[in-house]
């Protein structure tokens, strides 16, 4: 968001690419939310030994988080 700020200072104003900077910085955060989510309610249902369950069902938001 600190970024999305200075693009917004040197932009003179012009707030479309700010505004895009500062989605997704909150789609990113929110991505992150949820992981720790997912993997803090996942834990104890992990019986069958598979320790990579995880990764393989939410592998792509945790490259993106």
């Amino acid at each position: 968001s600190f970024f999305a700020y200075r693009i917004y200072r040197l932009s003179n104003g012009y707030l479309f690419v700010p505004f895009m900077c500062w989605l997704l910085s909150l789609l990113r955060f929110g991505g992150g939310f949820a992981l720790v989510v997912e993997s803090y309610l996942s834990v104890p249902h992990q019986d069958d030994g598979h320790a990579f369950a995880f990764t393989d069902k939410f592998g792509w938001l945790i490259t993106m988080a």
